[in-house]
Formats: structure tokens, C-alpha cells, sequence
């Protein structure tokens, strides 16, 4: 009651088999700790770090901002 049941849109699963193989790639590759903590994987980045220099002056230019002791305590604000 409540509730309509329609076995025409069940799929196929994996099977024992390729779950377990697709656990131990996920081990060698090193995602099965972020799986299995329930994390999200992280994302690699396609453009390169920034230098601690270019931190830095990111960081000055965005407490010279108006609106800095807004930002840190948690309000929404738009850098320029």
C-alpha cells in the first residue's frame, strides 16, 4: 500500500565479479580511501599551482577589499 512496484525498469547489476575488480583498481589507484570514507575524489587541477608569491598577493588584494570582515565571517560577497 502506498507504493507501486515496476519490475520492467529494474536493470541488470554488476556482478560479484567485476564489483571486486572494479575495488581492487580503485585500491591501486588510490581512490578506495576516499570511497570508502564517503568523500568526494579530489580534483585534479588542469592549470598549475600558484607560487606562495602569487598567494600572497591574492590574499592582500582581498583584504584591501571593502568588504574583507564581511567575508570572514561567513558573508556572501562578489571580488571585483
Amino acid at each position: 500500500m502506498g507504493y507501486t512496484v515496476h519490475p520492467n525498469h529494474a536493470q541488470a547489476g554488476k556482478s560479484r565479479s567485476e564489483v571486486l575488480a572494479e575495488i581492487e583498481q580503485s585500491k591501486k589507484d588510490g581512490s578506495w580511501n576516499f570511497h570508502r570514507l564517503g568523500v568526494p575524489l579530489p580534483v585534479k587541477s588542469s592549470t598549475p599551482a600558484l607560487t606562495r608569491e602569487q598567494v600572497l598577493a591574492e590574499l592582500e588584494r582581498a583584504q584591501k577589499h571593502p568588504t574583507w570582515a564581511a567575508r570572514r565571517v561567513g558573508a556572501a560577497v562578489t571580488m571585483p
